[in-house]
């Protein structure tokens, strides 16, 4: 894959395939996953939930769930490295070093018997070779930076000493801590109130552009991703069924899944009225081998081909991809 910015992207994954061992047998709770990302740019992945996209963002940085899953196959290349196969003295350089992650709930990602100072500055003196009052000075910065007031006075407050938005300004201080080149969030916002929601993604954006960082943002929720995005990947069943602009995926959508998406929910404005639809049935059984589409049992426009072979992502327009057979298309309003 080339660049849409000249040269190699900053991250390449290829063909990405992950099972899972659970009780009843195994999941391949990701299937052929594939996609590259540029330096600086922001790429939404959405879907429901079991869709694939925490498992396929875990593979990212090695931290996939050991001895219950595996790499069937793929890549993931960063940087022009694979990172699939990496022995752990490399993984854990390249974990908060270049590559960060922002985990859904901070409270159980934070550490509660450790001051916010000291798991700062560890994070900080892993990987960059600074003098503990070198660290301590970044970390004053770091917390200053993603607008937590007092910051010097703070280091030696616990976690519970802060509220769910500042712990996840904390937790984002302390991914951005070493200057990385790629933040991979995981829906870093659902336990928040809708005001700090927006705080927390506007912080995210804006540091985004000061430091040239690219950004994986995972949710479920549309309009976060519609707001904070340049490129946005829809997966369902563990592969990505269309990809594109954000705004164009979106106000044109051309997937039978993604239409239904935008269907199901409100008019982000509030001031429009429409009739809001489910997406009748469920999603399929991971757990065996699917043949054709894995959304034709729940989709209006299913054919015969649908139940017959998996479709290819195929472009509908420029940097617009979609995996159907039929590609319907419905123009939806501004989200």
């Amino acid at each position: 894959m080339v660049s849409l910015q000249g040269g190699e992207p900053l991250l390449t994954v290829r063909d990405l395939a992950v099972d899972m061992r659970q009780r009843h047998g195994v999941v391949h709770a990701v299937r052929g996953l594939s996609y590259s990302l540029d330096k600086g740019e922001a790429m939404g992945i959405a879907g429901e939930s079991g869709s694939g996209k925490t498992i396929s963002s875990l593979a990212l940085l090695g931290l996939l769930p050991a001895g219950i899953s595996r790499v069937v196959r793929g890549s993931i290349l960063f940087a022009g490295r694979d990172i699939v196969g990496m022995q752990d003295t490399e993984l854990r350089a390249l974990r908060g070093g270049r590559i960060s992650m922002v985990f859904q709930n901070p409270l159980s990602s934070l550490n509660p018997v450790m001051t916010i100072g000291r798991q700062l500055t560890e994070a900080i003196r892993l990987h960059l070779e600074l003098s503990a009052d070198e660290a301590c000075g970044r970390a004053i910065e770091m917390l200053e930076l993603v607008g937590i007031p007092d910051p010097e006075r703070r280091l030696s407050d616990y976690p519970h000493h802060f509220s769910g938005g500042m712990r996840q300004r904390v937790m984002i201080a302390m991914a951005l801590s070493c200057r990385p080149d790629l933040i991979v969030a995981d829906e870093p916002t659902t336990a928040l109130d809708v005001t700090i929601q927006a705080q927390v993604l506007d912080l995210l954006n804006r540091l985004r552009h000061e430091l040239g960082m690219a950004v994986i943002l995972i949710s479920h929720d549309l309009g976060v991703v519609a707001d904070t995005t340049d490129r946005i990947a829809i997966m369902y069943a563990g592969r990505i069924v269309e990809t594109g602009p954000t705004r164009q995926v979106l106000g044109a959508p051309r997937h039978p899944y993604t239409i239904g998406l935008l269907r199901s929910i409100p008019s982000l404005d509030g001031l429009r009225r429409r009739e809001l639809a489910a997406i009748e049935g469920a999603p399929p059984d991971l757990s065996v081998d699917i043949t054709g589409c894995p959304f034709r049992d729940r989709c209006a426009w299913a054919i015969q081909e649908c139940a017959e072979i998996d479709p290819p992502l195929e472009p509908v327009a420029p940097r617009h991809t979609v995996a159907c057979w039929v590609k319907p298309a419905e123009t939806v309003e501004a989200t």
